[in-house]
């Protein structure tokens, strides 16, 4: 499997956690917040991936830069509060921002 191809699967799966996530915290705790940030961001990184899929590298770009305010949001939102979710999901960006920084890194290869 390329680089890419484990890129793309990365943003939609990534995607598609973070709007189930946004969805969950709707139905727990009526916030819309979540439901729109999580949904939002979900869907966005999922439709990088579809980008990414399409051979347009611009999808790549983009859903490193929406992993990169996923970070930084995680990260201030467990500083403050100190809730697990916010942990693992600062986690979990940082490991997928890192794999997407590493296939921009990675010089594009011609396909036969």
């Amino acid at each position: 499997m390329s680089g890419m191809k484990k890129t793309e699967i990365l943003f939609v799966g990534y995607g598609a956690l973070l709007v189930l996530l946004g969805g969950l915290g709707w139905v727990k705790a009526h916030s819309l917040v979540s439901l729109f940030a999580g949904g939002g961001s979900g869907l966005a990184l999922m439709a990088c991936g579809w980008i990414l899929a399409r051979g347009k590298r611009a999808g790549l770009y983009a859903g490193v830069a929406i992993l990169l305010m996923l970070c930084g949001v995680f990260g201030m939102r467990y500083a403050a509060q100190g809730k697990l979710l916010s942990l693992v999901l600062f986690s979990t960006s940082a490991i997928a921002l890192v794999l997407g920084a590493r296939a921009i890194l990675r010089k594009p290869t011609s396909q036969p």
